[in-house]
């Protein structure tokens, strides 16, 4: 055999590899998976947002994270994006990360069609301001 045919089945490899790891691997952190169901926390804070409304919202953070559909009701609209990034990279520079927050940031905006302002970041924004950011659904507490 020659060296592009060792070199194709290298990369064949990583590639069942990395997609057995996608479906068997539960990658949500030990913090998040021992929750009960946040649904109703999500419900008081935005009683005005419909379930499928929030369920669509978090279904694009699971998929900018790839975390499961089941662990959808695991997080809080007071859980910072950033806390959960620093639980999959303790040690970020030890680890390269999948761009998990630029790419929720993409989805959000191309599904709401909104743009974030530059210095939204900063504030190290919970899923709560997010989700009331891009669906105009007042908080409770505010309204």
């Amino acid at each position: 055999m020659n060296i592009g045919m060792w070199i194709s089945i290298g990369v064949g490899v990583l590639i069942v590899i990395g997609i057995l790891q996608t479906i068997f691997v539960d990658q949500l952190p030990k913090r998040y998976r021992a929750r009960s169901c946040m649904g109703r926390d999500w419900q008081q804070r935005f009683p005005a947002a419909s379930k499928q409304q929030i369920r669509k919202f978090l279904d694009l953070f699971l998929d900018a994270f790839a975390f499961r559909a089941e662990h959808r009701l695991k997080f809080s609209p007071d859980d910072k994006v950033i806390d959960v990034y620093r639980q999959l990279y303790p040690k970020p520079e030890l680890t390269p990360d999948s761009l998990e927050c630029e790419t929720f940031v993409m989805l959000i905006e191309k599904e709401y069609g909104v743009e974030f302002p530059e210095d939204f970041g900063e504030s190290e924004p919970t899923l709560g301001d997010i989700f009331k950011f891009v669906t105009g659904n007042p908080n409770k507490t505010n309204a």
